[in-house]
């Protein structure tokens, strides 16, 4: 029994008998398939083909436009896709002991089969054209057939020549039966079956199976053999070739008729001495062959003509259908182009809306320019306010200082006072104790005596001291600062400060408070003590007399800070990182930005704008530098309008390949480049062409900033160009933030795919 690498493969021309010989392995146990096609006109037993296969056979056929009847071997061609596809085939039925199948169409993919099972088993079965072609007609299916039977005579050629090639080149893996070989000698057919293909077959089953009434067959007379050399002599030939090397062919009788040819064809006018008396033209062959056809069946032949005429009617009742549906999609169409119509004129008058509502927006934004303007003008009047009162304020901490160390000298003086007062009232209230007694004659305590001096001492006066005056004078100005509303030039000093550090301004007013309570503190203190401490008074309210602004200790250092720290005026384009269109993470945007503001290049050059976000970027620090010039260049540039009219005033769009378009490039600045972005092609070659095609572009000491640096191909070009350039320094890193885009990590070549990081090198030509 074949082993699961050599299946058992049948295969012949349509209509040799190929569906009676599988199913005689069918019931003989070799497995032909899970799912057969269903049985059909001219096959009412089944034809025991394995749908998978003859699905596969049949969608190559119709890739290529082609059915079942082939005219020329080159027609079926065998993909890629179709060798996966025939694999999974053979791997699903692996697991069979002993599998096969059976399709007429293989004899198109012999070659194509035979190298994906170098060790299957090939049976093939050839019948006599003319019994092929008959047959072909009298099931009525193959409407090629029937309307040009030539066609089918062609057709039984390439696929015979198939096969008859392919026994040649592989005889020990192949059998060659002639079907009606088969049927008369099926004891030595089953002995050849199991001599050379190790199966075990019963005659009796195919005793059993066989129908006479379905297997039309007839012996040909000498004269249709030589009618037919005459006609088309390379099918007589192959078939005597395929005759002489089958193993088990049938050379037929000349001494009997069959019921198919009649008893008129032997005295007709139409032999072989008439075609030799007029020479054959190549396109009368087709009519020939028919009438031959009609000479040995004309029975078969009238049936044709009644199918034929059949196929027509139901071709003009389609065509009457067809013409109906063509008529109604015409109306459909109709109906569809009035609707355009009534589309095209609402979008007309949407059109128009939409104009008027452009101009009333165009109105809107003329206006808002306008307060805009004065907007800046206010900011800038503020500024310079905000100037003067910080620098006032700069002189009220020097003053403050001061007042501290004197209010500190005085509450030591203060404490010192104190104890010597204390000591004196004791003394005193002695004094008194001993003088009360001596007047009353009753005893009495020192801490009655004290008790009493201090309620008339705490006994409020008539008038407020000018010190209390000058520190309730102060708390009602700080309160009206932080509650009332604030307008005019200190609300924009109030704002700037609170946006710029508001914990620092709220801590600052927290010691104000403190300062303020230890005043009232020490307030208090002296007006206890007042007739003992009038000339300390005095100072103390001359120096507070001169304060008029609450003040911070640590302002000179906030006043330092402003300084160092841009006004808003100074930053407006900052907020543009927050709405450019780029492929960009906010720490890049950040530092882009601020590279473009500290370093403060007067040319940039830009390869790779795309959408315009770094563009946009560039142009908003240049515009709070004050300067500045931007050259965009990319070569399929997507920037929309909107973007454009915020970074035009600056930059100069190049549509063109980098490094070709670079020279064009370099003759719109006059001088080298400061600056040049390189966010462009991220392949290795591409990386390196913009790298040298930008560095005769440079100023001396310029820099170059690489976006996407974490990809290994941006990086490889890179470091190839650090190695061979010595006046290139590589900064590093300003920006390690990178970018996978998946949630599972790619990998390509080995290496991982991260994109985004900033890469920043400087260019020193003078570098040896």
């Amino acid at each position: 029994m074949p082993n699961p690498q050599s299946p058992l493969i049948i295969t012949g021309m349509h209509r040799s008998g190929t569906s009676l010989v599988a199913s005689l392995f069918h019931q003989a146990g070799i497995n032909m398939g899970s799912e057969f096609v269903l049985s059909g006109q001219g096959n009412l037993r089944g034809h025991f083909e394995d749908a998978d296969f003859v699905r596969f056979h049949q969608l190559m056929l119709e890739r290529q436009g082609e059915n079942i009847m082939v005219q020329t071997a080159d027609v079926a061609i065998w993909l890629p896709e179709d060798q996966q596809t025939a694999q999974a085939l053979i791997e699903a039925r692996h697991h069979l002991p002993t599998w096969g199948w059976k399709d007429p169409r293989v004899c198109l993919f012999l070659k194509e089969w035979h190298a994906l099972l170098p060790q299957g088993k090939f049976l093939f079965l050839y019948r006599h054209p003319l019994e092929v072609v008959l047959s072909l007609i009298r099931r009525g299916t193959d409407l090629d057939a029937l309307a040009q039977p030539y066609l089918a005579l062609q057709s039984w050629y390439v696929y015979n020549q198939a096969i008859y090639r392919f026994c040649l080149d592989y005889p020990e893996q192949t059998i060659l039966v002639n079907t009606v070989g088969l049927l008369t000698n099926i004891d030595q057919f089953a002995e050849m079956i199991s001599t050379r293909f190790q199966i075990n077959l019963n005659p009796d089953i195919l005793s059993a199976t066989y129908h006479e009434q379905s297997f039309h067959q007839f012996p040909y007379l000498s004269l249709a053999n030589d009618i037919l050399q005459q006609i088309t002599p390379q099918i007589i030939n192959l078939y005597e070739r395929l005759e002489a090397i089958a193993h088990l062919n049938h050379a037929p009788s000349n001494s009997t008729t069959s019921s198919f040819i009649t008893t008129e064809m032997a005295s007709s006018p139409f032999n072989s001495d008439w075609l030799t008396d007029f020479p054959l033209l190549i396109e009368n062959r087709a009519a020939l062959f028919e009438l031959l056809l009609t000479q040995l069946a004309p029975t078969v032949m009238t049936e044709r003509v009644t199918l034929l005429e059949r196929v027509l009617r139901e071709w003009r009742l389609n065509t009457t259908q067809l013409t109906h549906e063509k008529k109604e999609a015409w109306q459909a169409i109709a109906r569809l182009s009035d609707e355009k119509d009534t589309l095209w004129q609402e979008k007309e008058e949407a059109i128009v809306q939409l104009s008027d509502e452009k101009d009333t927006l165009w109105q809107k934004t003329e206006q808002l320019t306008q307060e805009k303007e004065e907007a800046w003008q206010a900011i800038t009047q503020l500024s310079e306010e905000k100037d003067k009162l910080w620098q006032n304020l700069q002189q009220t901490t020097l003053e403050k200082k001061q007042f501290i160390a004197i209010a500190q000298s005085l509450q030591t003086e203060l404490q010192l006072e104190r104890r010597k007062i204390l000591s004196r009232v004791a003394r005193k209230a002695t004094q008194l104790v001993q003088r009360k007694t001596v007047m009353t004659k009753q005893p009495i305590s020192a801490a009655q005596v004290l008790q009493e001096i201090q309620a008339e001492l705490k006994q409020p006066t008539s008038q407020s001291t000018p010190m209390q005056n000058s520190i309730t004078q102060t708390r009602d100005l700080l309160n009206q600062f932080r509650s009332q509303p604030v307008i005019g030039s200190l609300r924009g000093l109030k704002k700037t400060i609170y946006s710029l550090n508001h914990s620092t301004f709220s801590q600052q007013y927290d010691i104000n408070d403190a300062l303020l309570g230890l005043i009232e503190t020490l307030s208090y203190d002296l007006k206890q003590y007042r007739h003992r401490t009038d000339k300390k008074i005095a100072q103390l309210e001359r120096q507070l007399a001169q304060k008029t602004h609450p003040v911070d200790p640590t302002s000179a250092d906030v006043g330092a800070l402003d300084e160092a720290m841009p006004t808003q005026t100074q930053v407006s384009g900052l907020a543009k990182i927050h709405t450019a269109p780029i492929w960009m993470t906010m720490p890049e945007r950040v530092v882009l930005y601020s590279l473009i503001y500290g370093l403060k290049p007067r040319y940039v050059m830009e390869i790779g704008t795309f959408k315009g976000g770094s563009a946009t970027i560039i142009c908003g620090a240049m515009d709070d530098n004050g300067f500045g010039e931007l050259i965009c260049v990319d070569p399929k540039p997507a920037i929309a309008d909107g973007t454009w009219q915020e970074v035009s005033h600056r930059a100069t769009l190049f549509q063109g390949m980098s490094p070709d378009i670079l020279a064009e490039a370099a003759q719109a600045v006059p001088e080298p480049y400061d600056f040049v972005l390189i966010d462009g092609d991220h392949t290795y070659d591409g990386v390196v062409r913009d790298i040298e095609g930008t560095l005769p572009l440079l100023a001396n000491e310029a820099y170059l900033l690489f976006h996407d640096c974490h990809y290994f191909e941006v990086e490889d070009g890179i470091n190839h160009c650090l190695k061979k350039y010595p006046q290139l320094i590589d900064c590093g890193l300003i920006s390690a933030e990178g970018n996978p885009q998946q949630e599972e990590p790619q990998y390509i070549d080995g290496r991982r795919v991260i994109w985004g990081g900033l890469r920043l090198l400087r260019w020193l030509k003078d570098n040896s």
